[in-house]
């Protein structure tokens, strides 16, 4: 096979990947002999064709997301000229769910932004801070402390067999 033709049929070997095919289900679909050399005929293709960086991706999806908006909103005029109630409702649906798509694309969801502040301490110092508001817990409730001891006779010792 031809340079041309094989990286034609790795390319559809991507294609079929994309579309969730096996790597059998690909060999056996594109005549690779194994399904090792279909993996590696996408591998190869992949090195020479990189996918989009994910800034680029997603200014494409923002780009098909505002070509589909432009053609709903269309839609959404002829529609209501029609006084076809039941279009414009469904139009007005996917109208929604096209902006909710753009939305989370670009971030808008985030209803405020989130600060988290970590403060670390080593193992003494936790410590050193528990113990001193144990300590102030106690002086503060004095009358709910109970100091004693346990007197009595030493536990039996299990029996060895």
């Amino acid at each position: 096979m031809n340079r041309k033709n094989s990286r034609a049929r790795a390319e559809r070997a991507w294609r079929l990947r994309c579309a969730g095919r096996t790597w059998q289900q690909i060999a056996d679909a594109e005549n690779f002999k194994t399904r090792g050399a279909a993996y590696r005929a996408v591998h190869e293709f992949l090195k020479r064709n990189p996918p989009d960086d994910v800034i680029t991706s997603r200014l494409a999806t923002a780009e098909g997301l505002r070509m589909v908006q432009t053609t709903l909103f269309e839609a959404l005029i002829d529609a209501k000229r029609a006084r076809d109630n039941r279009a414009v409702v469904s139009i007005a649906s996917a109208i929604q769910d096209n902006l909710d798509k753009q939305a989370k694309l670009m971030g808008l969801h985030i209803s405020a932004p989130t600060q988290v502040n970590v403060t670390v301490q080593s193992a003494a110092e936790i410590i050193s801070d528990a113990r001193s508001r144990l300590l102030a817990a106690i002086d503060a409730d004095d009358a709910g402390v109970i100091d004693g001891e346990v007197v009595g006779e030493p536990a039996p010792k299990a029996l060895g067999r």
